[in-house]
């Protein structure tokens, strides 16, 4: 309930947003789900360093959950949606989107748990939380639990969340609804730092997995 209710907020907040920028038609917006992370920072840097006014470009920087920047793009009150594997997954669907910029870019995910397992051969008949399927998160995921000796179904069971932000598949695992997560490491540090008991069993860099990043209009 409380993530429908969070989307919904968001989307009146969009809203309210596209109004607010209705006498600005030479605006543009940029959708993005978060202003950290290697993916986003070219983007807020060229907000905050002035290289959009540079370039004659009038243009705001968003920051939503990952579904209403795609509901944003649908609708047109957002022009651009930077980063989002979830646009791949909904352009074949048959939704009509456009990627016009596509790259491959380092992945920060690491697989995480709590402290009581040691080894990723532990993780063997547990539940790990996973995202939603589209996602780069489970894109992720889906190519690293075999290159670390877990197959899928067999030796490990995939719970979808439908969460996409690290921090709230951290927190189920720390309610300990889940076993293991796919989280950024930035999100995990943090948690670390506050004291949270977490540890990291793999990073998918390391095995060779990358994520994919697109830049949707």
């Amino acid at each position: 309930m409380r993530s429908f209710q969070s989307v919904l907020l968001q989307l009146v907040l969009l809203g309210a947003f596209s109004l607010s920028l209705a006498a600005e038609p030479n605006r543009t917006t940029l959708g993005l789900t978060s202003r950290v992370g290697s993916s986003s920072l070219p983007f807020v840097i060229a907000e905050e360093k002035g290289f959009f006014k540079r370039e004659g470009l009038n243009t705001v920087v968003v920051v939503m959950q990952n579904q209403v920047v795609v509901q944003g793009v649908l609708s047109r009150n957002v022009d651009y949606g930077g980063t989002f594997s979830n646009f791949v997954g909904a352009a074949l669907r048959g939704l009509p989107l456009r990627i016009v910029m596509a790259a491959m870019d380092g992945s920060d995910h690491v697989l995480v748990t709590s402290k009581n397992i040691k080894k990723v051969e532990d993780l063997k008949g547990k539940i790990i939380g996973a995202s939603r399927p589209g996602t780069s998160t489970d894109y992720v995921l889906d190519r690293l639990l075999p290159r670390v000796g877990l197959i899928p179904g067999k030796d490990v069971k995939l719970l979808p969340t439908g969460l996409l932000v690290s921090e709230e598949r951290l927190a189920l695992l720390l309610q300990k609804r889940v076993d293991a997560t796919l989280a950024n490491q930035e999100s995990v540090s943090q948690f670390q730092h506050k004291g949270h008991p977490l540890t990291i069993l793999a990073d998918a860099l390391s095995y060779g997995v990358n994520s994919s990043v697109d830049f949707s209009t």
